[in-house]
């Protein structure tokens, strides 16, 4: 009875895609999948690993709430959406790969290196991008930190999970780790996204004491605390970058390149 009073709900959300500024095979595709989404959210255990339909992709995930939030974050509300082109992307904090799948259909032909620590979460991002067959995308089990150092598990490492943080303190489970000097120096990204649940600003701290920012036109950051976001606006600023806030996503452009 209690999943039959949530059906009135679940329909206002599916129906609420065809509002949004998406073509109709964007609503079409993206009507389909949320309703398989909850569909099985209904049916089967709250944290099976599901297989759910993505643009005629075949993918997998954990059956939980934040998998629908993070379809209608990428595919409806768009939020990585860049005001730039693009050619090589770091997807930092990818978790099963809905964003570094957004960027593919964006630009086809584009690179994406995409990082994500959690080793559960990992296996279904290299399994997706396995069975979509994509070229020119490289998954790493790693977080991105501001230095080489060694970090453990504290929150939010369950599978799949979307808020996982990580502790200097030791405990059982290590976390592996790159510092961002090296992602940047490794590669050419002329995009970043990065969604680390917090950790962005030792990162980006980093980076910009490091003259790493300015290597990087186009940023796309999710930030998690407000205090802190000021100090990296204004960093980000005084490294010639102007933004826009899509959502809860800051978008740094490079005030040296056009739109593209």
């Amino acid at each position: 009875m209690n999943k039959l009073l949530l059906i009135p709900r679940a329909i206002m959300d599916v129906l609420s895609i065809w509002n949004k500024k998406l073509t109709s095979k964007e609503k079409s595709s993206l009507t389909y999948t949320l309703v398989v989404l909850k569909l099985k959210k209904w049916l089967q255990a709250e944290n099976a690993i599901i297989t759910f339909p993505v643009f005629g992709h075949r993918w997998k995930a954990v059956n939980n709430e934040a998998l629908q939030f993070l379809v209608k974050e990428v595919f409806v509300e768009k939020v990585y959406q860049p005001q730039s082109r693009f050619s090589t992307v770091a997807d930092i904090g990818a978790n099963i790969g809905l964003a570094t799948l957004y960027f593919k259909m964006v630009h086809p032909g584009c690179q994406v290196k995409a990082f994500e620590p959690n080793e559960s979460s990992y296996m279904l991002l290299a399994e997706n991008i396995s069975a979509s067959q994509f070229s020119g995308v490289e998954t790493f089990n790693r977080a991105v930190a501001g230095t080489d150092k060694v970090l453990y598990q504290d929150a939010g490492f369950a599978l799949s999970s979307i808020n996982q943080t990580f502790s200097a303190v030791e405990n059982a489970v290590a976390v592996k780790v790159v510092a961002i000097k090296n992602v940047l120096n490794s590669f050419s990204f002329d995009c970043v996204k990065m969604d680390i649940e917090g950790m962005e600003y030792e990162v980006l701290a980093a980076a910009v004491e490091m003259d790493l920012v300015q290597l990087v036109p186009y940023w796309m950051i999710e930030f998690h605390d407000a205090a802190k976001t000021k100090t990296i606006v204004e960093a980000f600023a005084g490294k010639g970058f102007v933004f826009t806030v899509v959502q809860n996503i800051y978008h740094f452009k490079r005030s040296d390149i056009n739109n593209g």
